[in-house]
Parts: structure tokens; sequence; C-alpha cells
């Protein structure tokens, strides 16, 4: 099973659905040279660098997906993009594996753009509650 528990399934949802946050500095060719040692280890996918986008081939020799990086107002972030909703229900398990992968890359280059936790002037959030709900 890809995912060991809920959080981790949320976060890859998260990824896939919204972007791999990057930081804007981030060399995309770093990247690339990583994606191309996994595809020449892990042998199910091939993948092509052309002007800022990622194109994932199948083992076929079949476009499956393509990551773009854009450059949001909030932040930059790797999207996944596909050609229609049919399409990418039917390639779903290898977008999962290139999200898992994406992402475990640019956690490992440092490459991540983690949001800090959401606290107000600097402080936690403290709520009460009664001890017999404990």
């Amino acid at each position: 099973m890809l995912f060991r528990n809920p959080t981790e399934k949320a976060f890859f949802i998260e990824m896939l659905a919204n972007g791999i946050p990057i930081k804007e500095d981030t060399p995309l060719e770093e990247i690339y040279e990583e994606l191309t040692k996994a595809a020449t280890e892990l042998q199910f996918f091939d993948v092509v660098l052309d002007d800022n986008i990622f194109i994932f081939y199948d083992d076929l020799g079949e476009i499956r997906t393509i990551v773009k990086r854009e450059f949001l107002e909030e932040n930059t972030k790797l999207i996944f993009q596909v050609d229609d909703y049919e399409k990418a229900m039917s390639d779903a398990q290898f977008i999962g594996k290139i999200v898992f992968i994406l992402t475990s890359i640019c956690a490992e280059l440092r490459c991540m753009l983690f949001k800090k936790p959401r606290a107000v002037n600097g402080q936690e959030d403290k709520y009460e509650f009664d001890s017999e709900f404990i």
C-alpha cells in the first residue's frame, strides 16, 4: 500500500490537487537529474524537461502527465496537468507514483516550501474544555 496512514494520503492528495510548493529559485535541472536517476532505477517511466515543463512518459512512450512550474501570487508550485478527467482516472496509479517520487525528490533536495503553522501573533491557539470529556 502506498500510504501508511490517512495523514500521508491527505498530504499526497494535496500535492496532486494543488501542486507541490517549491522555493522560487529552485533549479528544475537538479530535480530533472534526480528524476532521470529514478526513471533508470524504477524503469516504469521516462521524463523530459522542456522549457520548465516535465513531461512524463510510460514505458510504452505515451505521455501520461506533465508537471509545470507556475509562479503564483503566494508561492511557486509544480502543478500536475493531464489531457482530461477520464485519462487522469485511467492513469491514476502512474500519476500517484510520480507524485510520490517528485515530492520525495523535492523534500530530499530541500526545495519544498513548507508553510509555517498558523498562529495568531506568533502564539498557538489555546482552548479550554471541561475535563469530564477527556
